[in-house]
């Protein structure tokens, strides 16, 4: 028999839920509608989370997508706000590492913002060996 070393995981809808109606709700002054700019955002998701656009050019394109947001903060903060943990996940990947048998990594296609917030809502990431992000 051949004894498991290495558990991967994903973060989105593993270790943390999102919602993407939560950055539409912030967006859209308000309202979850998803508007004809949604296309033209998830392109852009793709662009940051490939590295082939930078933070601070995804921000001032969502505000041009969205002008409501207004400011650079409110765009970054809309963007951040689609995740809640999964509190069951995150309690077995607390026990996988506390037992000490697996080197425990995380693959996901994810961009710095949203690090950025997963890291505020838990600590869970610090459980790991590796982030492949």
């Amino acid at each position: 028999m051949i004894a498991i070393k290495t558990i991967f995981f994903d973060l989105g809808n593993v270790l943390f839920a999102f919602d993407y109606n939560r950055f539409h709700l912030k967006a859209n002054g308000g309202t979850a509608v998803h508007t004809l700019a949604e296309r033209e955002l998830n392109a852009l998701a793709i662009e940051l989370e490939c590295g082939r656009m930078a933070e601070p050019e995804f921000l001032q394109a969502l505000l041009r997508l969205y002008p409501s947001l207004a400011t650079v903060a409110n765009a970054r903060d809309a963007w951040e706000t689609i995740f809640t943990p999964i509190e069951s996940t995150i309690a077995c990947v607390r026990g996988l590492r506390q037992s000490g048998r697996y080197h425990l990594g995380v693959i996901s296609n994810t961009n710095s913002p949203h690090i950025r917030q997963l890291r505020r809502l838990s600590n869970v990431l610090d459980c790991f060996d590796s982030l492949t992000l």
